[in-house]
């Protein structure tokens, strides 16, 4: 008897020992667990954090020279396709057509599109030197990135003029009522915007001078290559006319100063098709190229009605 009740002690004291262990090492292995855990959570949120701070870095930090880019197969070299008006490329003078060499003294040939567009983004205000094969003549570029933002709801030239020029009479009439004095003038205009969308056009604006003549306006910078600037004025004149949903007529004129240089074509609305739009007749639409010493070439976009 008192052997069997030993026996029974024993193997209780060892079932108790085990099953002491047993419950340490669980409170260890929870431990580690929760530990690998947190680690693991920290982790987790640190990698949200950084990706963050990048998305966040490249839409607000980020920015461009307002071109876009093709890869001419037979040299296996990129060329601006593109220049967005007033942004770095065109105020550096770039032009379509123009070949990339290199970009920061990386060389571009034989890299694809996409290698090249990355290329030419990164930080706004760092530099960007871009060696340029024009028609045969090596040129260098220095500009600085600028945030490029592209409204891709801008349509195209001939549906944005149609809706200014469909639009302008209610503009018009809200402009003439606002009072200006001299301190409000810029330029020596008032300008009021409506949201006004000119694709490609920076500054759509209704403008009210000190004699209270009423007109729209839209600029388009070109930079500082006289050439350029002669070959967008062109396009724009040509896009105009052939856009127009009116009967014009046309004229150029040119004229030069001290300070200043202009060339400019005038289109005189004749006929109107919808009766709705007689108040149209007789307005005019005018191109004007101008190039002050020291500055950009700006081409202007103006519409007048002195019907209205």
């Amino acid at each position: 008897m008192s052997k069997n009740l030993a026996f029974l002690t024993l193997r209780h004291l060892r079932e108790i020992f085990f099953t002491q262990r047993t419950q340490r090492e669980n409170r260890k292995e929870r431990k580690a667990f929760s530990l690998y855990t947190l680690r693991e959570f920290c982790v987790l949120c640190g990698f949200v954090f950084f990706f963050s701070t990048i998305s966040y870095s490249q839409s607000d930090k980020f920015g461009g020279i307002g071109v876009s880019v093709d890869i001419d197969s037979s040299v296996m070299q990129p060329y601006i396709v593109d220049i967005l008006s007033g942004k770095p490329g065109a105020m550096a003078g770039l032009r379509s057509g123009d070949h990339i060499i290199s970009i920061n003294h990386w060389n571009t040939k034989g890299k694809s599109q996409e290698q090249v567009a990355n290329k030419l983004r990164g930080r706004i205000g760092s530099k960007v030197d871009l060696d340029i094969d024009r028609g045969g003549k090596q040129m260098d570029f220095l500009m600085k990135r600028e945030r490029i933002v592209v409204n891709e709801k801008a349509g195209n030239l001939c549906e944005g003029l149609d809706t200014v020029i469909k639009s302008c009479k209610k503009w018009f009439n809200e402009v003439r009522k606002i009072d200006i004095s001299v301190k409000d003038l810029d330029g020596g205009a008032y300008g009021f915007s409506n949201n006004i969308i000119l694709p490609n056009f920076d500054n759509c604006l209704v403008l009210k001078d000190w004699k209270n003549k009423v007109y729209f306006q839209a600029d388009y910078f070109v930079g500082l290559d006289s050439l350029q600037a002669m070959s967008c004025f062109k396009r724009i004149v040509t896009d105009v006319r052939d856009c127009m949903p009116y009967t014009i007529s046309g004229s150029f004129t040119e004229s030069t100063g001290a300070n200043i240089t202009s060339f400019s074509t005038t289109f005189t609305i004749d006929q109107v098709k919808n009766p709705k739009y007689e108040w149209v007749k007789g307005s005019s639409i005018i191109i004007k190229c101008e190039h002050k010493l020291g500055s950009a070439y700006e081409v202007k976009l103006i519409y007048e009605n002195s019907n209205l």
